[in-house]
Parts: structure tokens; sequence; C-alpha cells
């Protein structure tokens, strides 16, 4: 069984499945995401079903979840967020979010234990 630490967040924009996702700033409210780009920190992947700007999303802060690949991965993989919240190998000197544990090709799901390091 795979565990995880789902928290539910308001959704400052719209929030597609399955993306990296960072903090949001949104009129003052606690707990607001966004969908992360290129450069963010990330806190956490959505999940399987997209979140209309507003409404409550459930992001994973920790554990092992799929994420969108935006190309090739191979297991092992040390993982960015690429643009639109997406997966991407992390090159050396990247913040990366996790590591993935299955292979994936660019628009198909990767499994990827999130944790936080420098590649």
């Amino acid at each position: 069984m795979i565990r995880s630490l789902i928290v539910a967040f308001i959704a400052a924009g719209e929030i597609a499945a399955k993306r990296a996702v960072t903090v949001a700033q949104n009129n003052g409210a606690d707990y607001c995401a966004k969908v992360a780009n290129i450069g963010d920190l990330v806190i956490g992947v959505s999940g399987i079903k997209t979140v209309a700007d507003g409404k409550t999303a459930d992001i994973t802060l920790a554990g092992i979840v799929p994420v969108v690949a935006g190309e090739d991965i191979t297991a092992g993989d040390a993982v960015k967020v690429g643009a639109n919240g997406v997966a991407m190998v992390g090159e050396t000197g990247d913040l990366c979010f996790g590591i993935a544990h299955t292979n994936a090709s660019e628009g198909a799901d990767v499994f990827v234990l999130l944790t936080s390091i420098r590649r």
C-alpha cells in the first residue's frame, strides 16, 4: 500500500490533474495553491481531477504520486518542475521535487517519490 499526506488547498486559478503545485497568494486566504512552473518551489502534486479556480484541491505533500511527464523519464531520475507543472528530468544543480519510481514517455504518468533534493 502506498501511503501519502494529502492536504486541502484553495485553487488560485485552475489546477490541472497530476501537476506539481506551489504556494499561491489568494486575497490573503491561507492554504492556497497554483500550478508550478519552471523555477518554482514545489510543495506537492495535484490529484487525479482538474480543479477550478476557488475550489478545494487535494494536494499530496508526501508519498509516491503520479505526475504528467513533460519528456521521457527513467526510473531513478531526479525530477524537477517544467512548464505547466509537468515533470522533467533534473540536471546538475537543479532543485528537484522528487525521484522517479517508474519509466514514462512524454505525456504519460510517471510515479514520483516526493522529496526535495539538489541534483
